[in-house]
């Protein structure tokens, strides 16, 4: 996730973190995490706006793809790629989060 660095050290979360590391990791983990939030209502959203997803152009699902991977890497530089993206996606999908069907 993100390369070099160990995860939980891009979000402060290590055994030898200090309080401001902790604080700034938490601060830029729910940053993250409302991109992802942002990202799961942009999939709801498509509900009421495409009625065939036939009609809807990959090249918009790849231009919202790469902005919310590019803000999370603005967020922690890190490789959360559309790959990764699209696996969270799947999971949250899966767990019955998104509507059925997107």
């Amino acid at each position: 996730f993100g390369g070099g660095t160990p995860f939980p050290n891009l979000f402060g979360a290590h055994a030898f973190a200090s309080k401001q590391e902790r604080m700034i990791g938490e601060t830029k983990l729910e940053a993250v995490i409302q991109v992802l939030y942002h990202h799961l209502q942009w999939v709801d959203s498509l509900d009421a706006i495409v009625s065939d997803m036939h009609d809807l152009p990959l090249s918009t699902i790849e231009s919202h793809m790469t902005s919310v991977t590019e803000a999370i890497f603005q967020i922690v530089p890190c490789q959360f790629n559309i790959f990764r993206l699209l696996v969270f996606t799947t999971l949250v999908a899966g767990c019955g989060e998104i509507k059925q069907g997107i």
